[in-house]
């Protein structure tokens, strides 16, 4: 580094004038990842070329070509990358056939093997990921990745290097953990700030402790390896003195041994071998028989007084193949036996004793269980404690006596399950009587039961509710049955004035008002007749004909058809047969009946969607797929909301899916339905779900609380319509008797004012047009027909200039009352038609225009849900949620995503788990596998026998384990069997010692 900032400040101060799009680059990275990169970069741009060098001396231009060349940066090549190479090494020295192997997107871009000197060169294409791969049997794998992209366009004919990296590999035979090396040992990547290739600094942190880590317990595991090599050289050099100071001594014996463990020690080296041969042949020639039983004996008397059981049992066998009359080596393979026989013994009590104080314990544990009456955990300890000692009795008369409360628990549960079901399904079909008898059942079953109290308490307060609401409601109906009953004797009386006083026409208007009220009150209608023939006779039947057809052309263009038909009958009865009046009774008639039939039509295709989707919920639930059917099944219940069969299978969809997924997560999929419809304002939806989550946890604070809220808000809105509706009737009944007053004193004119506020306040209502009539006639004879007209044509024009082409149309329709057929009042009214005309296509536009948003989004969302792309899914049913909030369908589809997605999750992280643990049981098994592979080298059967089986437990399909069991099995079966031989050989010769002497003695 220092050198390279020294030629560039050389360069500089021999008047070479570098541009500012020369970069210079000097870069030394050393980490302790087993890497070394030396980078040395002078980039040569395009417009550079031709000014630079000419100014350069002949000895500087060498120079700048040996530091080119030196570092292998750039040269003019047909094609332009990054140019990449280093050495590998293990430790200090170079590694040769190392595979250098580079990758980008998973496939093989070369390949090379380092020569002798460990070296390796390559080079890379712009705009790829590559990983540079480092291998070789014996040596853990490395890599390192190059980010060959984000290379400007203008600087692409240019050739960057990064080169002399410095691999170090490392043994795979060590004691490490080598887990980190599956992560890249470095990121190379362009650095816009120098215009050249350098590590990536934030990978670097990330990445550097695990590797410092590795480093050092790789150095650690090889100084380890080094002092055990030391050591036992040191020990092999110990015995190899011992044995040869034993050796001129004359202790062969010491010396034997001494050249044996030199020979365990380091195997390779023939001098122990040779002095062995030595030692043998002294021994065979200078030891006697005598000689070597007496040692015999004492070897296995001193491993005999160790307890080294085995190795006496050994020493005292070959003393018996020296000496076989000799009784003290048989004595002592005796007592050996009933030594061995003794330790089983003491084992097998010890055993004994432990497993009776985990019985003990277990039992204790228990019992405490059976007297807090939690049998569910007291079952399982008194079943462990039974495998203990299966022949006590005590568990199992507690494990009878458990099944027996349980037994008794679940019936009763069952019981008070079937009472409550029942008494739940009454609650939500509102069968409230019924309900609070099955209430009442299930406290008989349960006398401490919060779920029926509360149920019990809540009906008692919504029956009260219900009554007083009925009360209510009838005392209304009669308040406003007796105000139909004024309204109609009123018209009536002043009908009998005007029609007394020969006011015909004020007469008919007066009973056709009384009609309205009540249509099928016979009075008024004769005495319209009446009336209209009186005014026949006054006015002569041709008059009165063209008034009532002018009065139905009128309805017909308002599209008042039921008016217009009375109209043309009564046209009819006036010039029977005239076909005039019969085709334009036929055309009101048939527009009738279009009316009639487009009303069948949107009722039919609602009943079409409401079957399709109970249909759909069908064909799910049949399938078992009871989230679909539920979503269905809500489809239709949004449709109809009257209809009760969505409900029902709602319900029983639900306990369905309870079985399925458990209470648990079904009461969190409702409740989330529940906390999604109140913080979208659908308050009474969410009623509904807390009360489905409330039938799976019947006490459970959570739901109640939420349900309440619901509840309360709903309250609160009623009570706010409530109010409101109160203070739109207070008002309009305020101009109502306003209006009667100006109206009964003459003020025709404050009357209608007050009228018209009262329409506009309650458009619907008959009275104050009819007043308005009334109003209008009267003040038309005060102030004479033109200038009535002119007054309502005003506030036509005006409501029309405004915007309120409700109300103009309103005026434009009392000025054809005036002046029947008029010209300007037929074109202003339908002026106001089309804005209103307008105004409905435009809503109805904008309704398709967002149900076809909508739609495509609900569409888009099914098809990335069927395909399983749940994130796209999720997506689209959120912009669906955004453009309709109220809808259910994707709301429900969003929660059951995001199921999917948990699920999915927790399937990854027990697949995650199940690995780790895999690989823990891997190491459990190696390590075994090895500790009985020493024993058994070591001879150690019994114990190699227990490991192998402990190995053989965690992996039972393996059959290495059983393999080496039954090899030992083998060797313990030889053993025994020379025992016995020798047992019985040592029996045979003394019945034979018995037989000589009884021979003897005769």
């Amino acid at each position: 580094m220092e050198k390279s900032l020294r030629l560039f400040n050389f360069l500089l101060s021999k008047g070479w004038h570098l541009p500012i799009d020369v970069h210079t680059l000097a870069l030394l990275v050393h980490n302790n990842f087993g890497i070394e990169i030396v980078t040395m970069q002078v980039i040569f741009l395009p417009s550079m070329r031709k000014n630079l060098l000419p100014t350069v001396s002949s000895s500087l231009a060498l120079v700048l070509m040996i530091i080119l060349n030196s570092g292998s940066l750039f040269a003019q090549e047909d094609e332009y990358g990054v140019g990449i190479d280093g050495t590998v090494f293990q430790g200090r020295e170079k590694l040769s056939g190392v595979k250098v192997t580079i990758k980008t997107n998973g496939k093989l871009f070369s390949e090379s093997t380092t020569d002798g000197n460990g070296s390796f060169e390559h080079k890379l294409n712009f705009d790829r990921i590559y990983r540079v791969y480092f291998s070789k049997d014996g040596f853990a794998e490395k890599y390192v990745e190059v980010d060959t992209r984000n290379v400007p366009q203008d600087q692409r004919k240019l050739n960057y290097a990064y080169r002399r990296w410095k691999v170090d590999l490392f043994r795979d035979d060590l004691d490490v953990n080598y887990g980190v090396l599956n992560r890249p040992l470095a990121r190379v990547v362009y650095i816009p700030g120098i215009a050249g290739f350098d590590l990536d600094k934030k990978y670097e942190k990330t990445i550097r402790p695990a590797y410092e880590k590795l480093y050092t317990d790789v150095q650690n595991a090889l100084d380890r390896e080094e002092q055990l090599k030391e050591q036992l050289y040191k020990d092999y050099l110990i015995a190899i003195e011992d044995g040869d100071n034993y050796l001129k001594e004359g202790y062969y014996e010491d010396a034997l041994v001494q050249y044996e463990a030199a020979n365990e020690m380091r195997p390779e080296e023939p001098y122990p071998i040779r002095q062995l041969k030595k030692v043998n042949q002294l021994i065979a020639e200078s030891q006697g028989v005598e000689e070597r039983y007496a040692e015999l004996l004492n070897q296995g008397d001193i491993a005999f007084d160790a307890n080294k059981w085995e190795e006496s049992k050994g020493y005292y066998l070959q003393a018996t193949e020296l000496k076989k009359k000799e009784q003290y080596p048989k004595d002592q393979l005796a007592a050996i036996d009933k030594a061995i026989a003794a330790e089983l013994a003491a084992a097998e009590s010890a055993e004994q004793a432990r497993i009776r104080k985990e019985y003990d314990a277990l039992i204790m544990q228990a019992d405490a269980k059976f007297t807090a009456a939690a049998y569910s955990e007291a079952k399982p300890l008194y079943q462990k404690a039974q495998t203990k000692l299966p022949s006590e009795p005590y568990p199992k008369q507690k494990i009878d006596e458990i099944e027996n409360i349980l037994r008794s628990q679940a019936e009763a549960d069952k019981e008070y399950q079937r009472i409550k079901a029942k008494a739940d399904k009454a609650f939500m079909d509102k069968d409230y009587s019924n309900a609070v008898t099955q209430y009442q059942n299930a406290l008989q079953v349960k006398p401490n039961d919060g779920h029926s109290t509360a149920r019990i308490s809540e009906i008692e307060a919504l029956l009260a509710g219900i009554a007083a609401l009925q009360a209510e409601n009838e005392r209304l109906a009669r308040a406003a049955q007796e105000q139909k009953e004024k309204n109609y004797k009123d018209f009536i009386e002043k009908g009998d004035i005007a029609f007394k006083a020969r006011n015909y026409p004020d007469a008919i208007t007066r009973y056709e008002s009384a009609l309205e009220i009540f249509s099928d009150r016979t009075y008024p209608k004769d005495q319209i007749k009446l009336a209209n023939n009186e005014l026949a006779k006054l006015e002569g039947l041709d008059k009165q004909y063209q008034r009532v057809m002018a009065a139905g052309d009128q309805n017909m263009v308002s599209k008042e058809y039921e008016k217009a038909v009375s109209n043309y009958e009564q046209a009819l009865t006036f010039k029977p047969g005239d076909e005039r009046a019969t085709a334009q009774l036929a055309e009101a008639r048939n527009k009738l009946a279009s009316i009639a039939a487009a009303l069948a039509a949107e009722g039919k295709a609602l009943n079409d969607q409401y079957d399709a989707a109970v249909k759909a919920g069908d064909d799910a639930f049949a399938a078992a797929n009871y989230t679909q059917a539920i979503l269905s099944y809500e489809r239709a219940s949004d449709i109809k909301s009257n209809e009760p069969y969505p409900r029902e299978q709602i319900k029983k969809a639900n306990a369905e899916l309870a079985k399925l997924e458990g209470i648990e997560k079904q009461y969190e999929r409702v409740m989330r339905s529940g906390d999604q419809n109140l913080a979208s304002k659908d308050y009474e939806k969410a009623v509904e779900y807390y009360d489905q989550a409330l039938n799976l946890k019947p006490n459970d604070t959570r739901a109640a609380e939420q349900r309440n809220k619901a509840k309360a808000e709903l309250a609160a809105i009623a009570a706010g319509l409530a109010a409101q509706q109160k203070a739109l009737n207070d008002k309009y009944d305020a101009e109502i008797r306003s209006g009667d007053a100006s109206f009964s004193s003459k003020k025709y004119a404050k009357a209608i004012q007050h009228y018209e506020t009262a329409l506009e306040l309650k458009p619907n209502e008959v009275y104050p047009r009819e007043q308005l009539k009334l109003a209008n006639s009267q003040l038309a004879r005060l102030e004479g027909v033109e200038k009535q007209y002119e007054r309502v044509m005003k506030s036509g024009d005006q409501k029309l200039a405004s915007g309120d082409f409700e109300q103009a149309k309103g005026f434009y329709e009392q000025a054809l009352d005036l002046k029947p057929n008029d010209e300007r009042a037929v074109a202003q009214l339908n002026k106001a038609k089309a804005e209103l005309a307008a105004i409905a296509a435009a809503l109805v536009a904008e309704q398709k225009a967002l149900n076809d948003r909508y739609n495509a989004a609900i569409n888009s969302g099914d098809a990335s849900f069927n395909a399983q792309n749940y994130e796209q899914a999720k997506s689209s049913y959120q912009q669906a949620v955004a453009l309709k909030p109220s809808e259910a369908y994707p709301k429900n589809q969003i929660l059951l995503i995001e199921d999917k997605l948990n699920e999915l999750a927790q399937q990854a992280r027990m697949e995650e788990m199940a690995a780790a643990a895999l690989a823990r049981k891997q190491e459990q098994y190696d390590q075994a596998i090895g500790k009985a592979d020493k024993l058994l080298a070591s001879k150690d059967y019994v114990s190699a026998k227990s490991v192998y089986a402990e190995a053989q437990g965690i992996f039972p399909e393996k059959t290495y384990p059983a393999q080496k069991i039954q090899e030992i099995d083998g060797i313990l079966a030889g053993l025994a069997a020379a025992d016995a031989e020798r047992k019985a050989a040592e029996t045979e010769a003394q019945k034979k010692e018995d037989q000589y002497k009884e021979m003897i003695s005769q």
